[in-house]
């Protein structure tokens, strides 16, 4: 099993993590974060009620927004030197 550590960005006060409750935990959302080992992408998190938290992705988010349901969340973000954001859509409740 793999320990997942959520991306608070230390090193700056500009990048704040987002949370929002779902059906299925709650999700944290970040763009890029600082750490002492340079720039990393942000992500998707999700923390489910008995506390375990699954990494979902790990990119630059730029934007994101939970369905009515509370057990979708689409998310875009642009790859590193592309003008193009690609945008995906992760079912949350699945398993839950």
């Amino acid at each position: 099993m793999e320990e997942v550590c959520v991306p608070f960005d230390t090193n700056s006060t500009h990048n704040g993590v987002m949370f929002v409750p779902t059906k299925a935990g709650w999700l944290l959302a970040g763009g890029h974060r600082n750490t002492p080992h340079g720039l990393k992408p942000g992500g998707l998190y999700l923390t489910r009620p008995g506390g375990r938290t699954e990494k979902l992705v790990e990119v630059d988010i730029n934007s994101w927004d939970v369905s009515p349901d509370g057990c979708k969340v689409a998310f875009g973000y642009r790859e590193s030197g592309k003008f193009e954001q690609t945008i995906e859509i992760l079912e949350l409740c699945h398993g839950s």
